[in-house]
This record gives structure tokens, sequence and C-alpha cells, in this order.
């Protein structure tokens, strides 16, 4: 039941009171006289004006049936929020989780963009100008060699 369905029941069930005995925590019994922007209850001559939605927390009609009824009403109203809460629980973390992904996704795209790629050489490349390797193999250098030592 949701929340617009669960404000007219009640309603309905506060405009079904009007004459009807009710028992107020702090006032004792008194008789409903009036609903409109507010529920009007006579309570011995002293008449209070009580707001609708909180109405049924500090008054108890006399009329068990429509306890019963209340209470039937609130239980179903309570497991539509109970739904809600964990529906909006579960969005959250769904949220959240895909929030985390972006952020890493994010992560990953920025440290691939600082890293450079190195230039691969080859292996002469990786040795100076002055250095060559066909001189080394060459049967010139080793006559070069055998001379200086």
């Amino acid at each position: 039941m949701n929340d617009l369905e669960y404000s007219n029941k009640i309603k309905e069930i506060l405009t079904g009171l009007v004459g009807k005995e009710v028992t107020n925590k702090v006032l004792g019994k008194g008789t409903v006289v009036e609903i409109g922007e507010h529920v009007k209850v006579d309570f011995n001559g002293t008449v209070k004006n009580m707001t609708k939605e909180k109405f049924f927390d500090f008054n108890t009609p006399a009329d068990q049936s429509v306890i019963l009824e209340i209470e039937a009403i609130n239980k179903e109203h309570e497991i539509y929020v109970e739904e809600k809460r964990k529906e909006t629980a579960k969005r959250a973390a769904e949220l959240a989780e895909q929030r985390r992904k972006e952020a890493d996704e994010r992560k990953k795209q920025e440290e691939a963009s600082r890293r450079k790629p190195k230039a691969k050489k080859s292996f002469d490349e990786k040795f100076g100008s002055d250095y060559n390797l066909a001189l080394l193999n060459s049967s010139v250098y080793k006559k070069v060699a055998e001379e200086v030592a």
C-alpha cells in the first residue's frame, strides 16, 4: 500500500469516527466532533484540535474493529515502506559500485596517459656511434689488438 492509499484509508477511518468515542493517552475519554483540516475531539466540554496524521498515535477508538483495521493498514504500509527502503538501498549500492568502477577506469586512463612508451632500439642502436660491432668482429681489429699488446 503506497503512501497515498495509506493516507486515504486513514482519512476514511477518521470520517467513520465522527460521533464515536476515543480515549486519549493524556486527556482521557472524548468524542470525535468534526473532521476537517484537523480532527476535533470533545473531552468533557473542552474541544481539542488534533492533526490527522498523528491522531491514532495518541488516541484509541473505543470500537475494537476500528483498532484492528488500523493495525492491518499500518502493517501493510510498514511492509511497503520496508520494501521501498530496501529498493532504495539496493539502488544506492549499485550506483556506488558503478561510480567506483568509473573512478577506477578514469584512474587507469590517467596512469596510461602519463606513461610514455619507451622507444625500442635495435641491438646496434643500444651502443654509441663510436662503437662499431663490425669492427670488433673483423680480423683487422684482432691484428691491431695484437700490435698494441
